[in-house]
């Protein structure tokens, strides 16, 4: 025959080695479901290390494509709008300043605005080199 202090202790000691037993399963079913999605993670960064790769391949090879410098050059190796200002207009803009034409009056009479007729008489002769080298 059991002792009875054992019986006594084994009665109030029963839910809680239930609630221990159904905390121990819990556990491991939260440590199966953290290993499958370890290896979930684990065949995502590979997946991706590996589209990485090809990212990296295909920009290399557009690199080697793509013409060097930021815009591709046109004809006039230039992008944009191409300019107004000639060298002509340039040298026109600037002797008709140095005569004390006005801006305004330069500008009605080239058909140009006032601001390119601003632009055109601050142009240095270096910068007229620049313009007039391809």
């Amino acid at each position: 025959m059991k002792n009875p202090f054992t019986a006594w202790k084994d009665k109030i000691t029963a839910p809680y080695r239930l609630q221990l037993d159904e905390q121990a399963a819990e556990i491991e079913s939260l440590k199966r479901q953290i290993e499958r999605h370890s290896k979930l993670a684990q065949r995502n960064r590979d997946k991706l290390g590996n589209l990485q790769k090809i990212i990296d391949e295909q920009a290399t090879e557009l690199a080697q494509l793509r013409p060097k410098g930021r815009f591709p050059k046109k004809m006039n190796g230039r992008a944009g709008r191409k300019t107004k200002l000639t060298p002509e207009i340039i040298k026109e803009v600037q002797q008709l300043r140095a005569d004390g034409v006005p801006f305004r009056a330069i500008a009605a009479k080239i058909s140009l605005s006032v601001g390119v007729v601003h632009k055109a008489s601050k142009i240095t002769s270096d910068d007229m080199a620049m313009l007039e080298s391809p």
